[in-house]
């Protein structure tokens, strides 16, 4: 289905896209405001920061504005539905109204056309990779701004470098304290689900010794020209320097979970 992987490494990476389809572009309240929140909420240039040569990448290139592919399609079941920002981004990232009221129909295409396939392909790159090597490591790529928006959770001020996500039953404490330790030597602070918590991992994969899941987000202000929330974003001088630290790392949790093995 797609290249023989060279590396035990599946970067999925959610929110870089920028794509805004034709068929949804009348389900916004207007464009300005549309181009603002893409602006505002998008991990810009995250699927070239994490590049890795020999990983596997899953990155859509539709925007998380149209629909966002790592939330629930359950509203009951996802904490940033109260701010109007489920699967279907309802309200922006200031609490005014981003959309109009959708039909069933126009959310049944959203869930079949963009969400459905997102998630079986990222099943099935995990299980190309389980044949062939045993085992699997899913790295939750992301970035976040250096100032909180009103729409998130967390509100404390000041920010790590770093924020490291886990999940509940995917992540042992080795591998957190492996990506800890490492971004710390390359000087960057690390905090543990702060500002965001969690890492996404398929149900079929929950569990299973064999595949692990943690999220790595990247502030924005590291290698950003501006942060500015309605700003056009360009790199920064320290993408590149950046993106060699972030190799580094992954590197490092590929082997040495394969230096424990799938039982540890």
């Amino acid at each position: 289905m797609w290249p023989t992987p060279l590396l035990p490494l599946v970067l999925h990476i959610p929110h870089s896209g920028t794509s805004v389809p034709s068929a949804t572009v009348n389900q916004f309240v207007n464009q300005e405001l549309l181009q603002q929140n893409m602006n505002a909420l998008t991990d810009w240039f995250t699927d070239e920061l994490f590049k890795l040569p020999g990983a596997s990448t899953v990155c859509t290139p539709v925007s998380r504005v149209v629909l966002d592919t790592e939330r629930f399609t359950d509203d009951a079941k996802e904490p940033a539905a109260r701010f109007g920002q489920g699967m279907i981004y309802t309200h922006g990232y200031n609490g005014e109204q981003l959309r109009r009221e959708l039909s069933d129909q126009e959310r049944a295409h959203l869930l079949e056309n963009y969400y459905a396939p997102w998630h079986l392909t990222l099943e099935a790159n995990i299980h190309e990779h389980l044949q062939e090597f045993g085992f699997c490591v899913v790295i939750d790529c992301h970035s976040f701004p250096n100032e909180q928006l009103p729409t998130e959770t967390d509100q404390t001020t000041e920010r790590p470098d770093i924020c490291i996500g886990t999940h509940a039953t995917n992540t042992p404490c080795w591998l957190t304290e492996l990506a800890s330790r490492e971004f710390t030597k390359h000087g960057l602070s690390a905090a543990l689900n702060q500002p965001f918590a969690g890492a996404l991992l398929p149900d079929a994969f929950k569990g299973d010794p064999r595949v692990l899941s943690l999220m790595i987000e990247v502030n924005r202000d590291l290698y950003l020209r501006s942060d500015n929330l309605h700003e056009p974003k360009h790199k920064s001088q320290n993408f590149a320097a950046l993106q060699i630290q972030l190799q580094h790392v992954l590197l490092k949790i590929c082997a040495e979970f394969k230096a424990r093995g799938i039982t540890t």
